[in-house]
Parts: structure tokens; C-alpha cells; sequence
């Protein structure tokens, strides 16, 4: 069950702070959001590139620092789920905010796939204004369930396009990691006598779809080391060299500064 307006906001909230990540969709569209929202946006952006599906850039949008719009005109006194960085509008002038009917240009099946996307903890990450009951706001897709869902990532099963991650079987002398990337792969960086400034370290990535990887920071990354556990649950990451992560890292991008994840 999708989440209410209000709870998007309690729980992304405050309206109009926060980090900003600019992403761009299938045929141009550029959305900002919360970076807790780029696998989710990307495995939106998967769907799109599935069904063959543009996003217009003179009218696709994201985040609007405003209230929700009426029908009537104007702005009512609450805000908008818009103002919380989470929200994509969707070639609105093929996909209206209108009363009672339904005005769309999205491929049916296309609507499916977005709507069956799924956290790894099994949540809906987008919830569609094309089936609210009164009004339908075909162009509004809003977050569909709450950070620790998105936290957990999105499970590349649900995805068009999206390969399963498959861990390597430690029992077959076939070396898998390189050919299918683990969801976690550690990175352990040594001293390299040709490069004096270079120091020793560690850093988890999470690879999200096959052209993704997302670098593991700040608390969540303490997280992770003090309890060996993510988002709640369990997990052993595949552990590689400096040297050999660029030749994994190949064609991944880092979607919060859009560039390859090699160093």
C-alpha cells in the first residue's frame, strides 16, 4: 500500500532543503531529486528505455519548492509532495491533471513495470496519480514508500532490463566477479610505491543496476562496518583489489556526480 502525502513529507521532509541530485530520463527529461532516490529513479528511467518511451525535457520536471496545485486554480495550504525532491512529472502536456478522466499517452505496460518495481525489502517505490479516485494526475509519480525501504535498494529483478546479480558459487574454479558484479563489492586500497601520495584504505560500493554503483558514505558506511550488516540485514561483499575494482568498475556510473566509477 502506497504511503499518504503527509507521510512523504514527515519522512523526506522538510519541504525545500536538502541535497540535490539532477538526473537525466530517456529522451532528455531531467529530473532533481534526493539522492536517497537515484536507484529509484534509474530503475524508473529503466522502464522508460524498455517501452521505448521519451521524456520530454519542456515538460518533465521534479522538484517544485511550492504548495499542491488545484484543479480550481491556485494552491491549497499543504504542500507538495514536489517540495520534498522525490516526485516526477512526467510530460505533462500528453499526461494531464484532470478531473474524474484518465488522459494518457504511457504504454499500458509500461505503467505495470513502473508500478512493479520493488525495494529489496519488497515496497513500491512509485505510486501513480493515474489511480487516484477523483482526480487523476497522469503525469505524477511520488514516492511509494519510506527511506528505510529505499535504503535496502532496488531489487534488479523487478527492473526491465536489469540483469539478477548473481554472487559468485565459491565452489566453482570459474572467477564470476568480474563478468557479474556482486550488489557489494569492497574495495581494499594499498600504499603503491609509484604513487608516495597514495594511502591505504577501504571503500564499499553497491551496485545497483548493471551501469550503476553507488559509493557507501558517511554514517551508513560506519553502519556497515560496525555491524556488518545492511539495512537490517546480513551480508558478505565481494572483496577486491584497487586495481582489479577498475577493471570491474568499467562502464558503471556513480549517479551522484554522473562519472565513471574508476579512479
Amino acid at each position: 500500500m502506497s504511503i499518504t502525502d503527509a507521510q512523504i513529507l514527515a519522512a523526506y521532509g522538510p519541504p525545500c532543503s536538502g541535497e540535490s541530485l539532477r538526473i537525466t530520463l530517456n529522451g532528455g527529461g531531467r529530473v532533481v531529486v534526493q539522492p536517497i532516490f537515484a536507484d529509484a529513479v534509474m530503475a524508473f528511467d529503466a522502464c522508460l528505455r524498455a517501452h521505448g518511451y521519451a521524456a520530454r525535457a519542456a515538460d518533465t520536471g521534479g522538484y517544485a519548492c511550492r504548495k499542491k496545485r488545484l484543479l480550481s486554480g491556485g494552491f491549497s495550504d499543504s504542500w507538495s509532495t514536489h517540495a520534498i525532491k522525490g516526485t516526477i512529472d512526467l510530460n505533462w502536456q500528453t499526461n494531464p491533471f484532470t478531473k474524474g478522466r484518465l488522459i494518457t499517452d504511457y504504454p499500458p505496460e509500461m505503467i505495470l513495470d513502473i508500478e512493479g518495481i520493488r525495494t529489496v525489502s519488497g515496497a513500491t517505490p512509485w505510486a501513480w496519480g493515474g489511480r487516484w479516485k477523483s482526480s487523476k494526475d497522469a503525469m505524477h509519480w511520488q514516492p511509494g514508500c519510506l527511506p528505510r525501504d529505499l535504503a535496502s535498494g532496488i531489487d534488479p529483478r523487478t527492473v526491465p532490463g536489469a540483469p539478477a546479480f548473481v554472487e559468485p558459487d565459491p565452489e566453482s574454479e570459474e572467477d564470476d566477479e568480474m563478468a557479474k558484479p556482486p550488489m557489494y563489492v569492497l574495495v581494499k586500497e594499498s600504499p603503491d610505491p609509484q604513487r608516495p601520495g597514495r594511502k591505504k584504505g577501504q571503500q564499499l560500493y553497491r551496485v545497483t543496476l548493471d551501469t550503476f554503483a553507488v559509493r557507501l558514505t558517511g554514517a551508513e558506511w560506519e553502519r556497515v562496518r560496525n555491524t556488518h550488516t545492511l539495512a537490517g540485514v546480513p551480508f558478505t561483499p565481494s572483496v577486491v583489489t584497487h586495481d582489479a575494482w577498475r577493471n570491474l568498475a568499467v562502464g558503471l556510473v556513480d549517479p551522484a556526480t554522473r562519472k565513471k566509477v574508476v579512479s
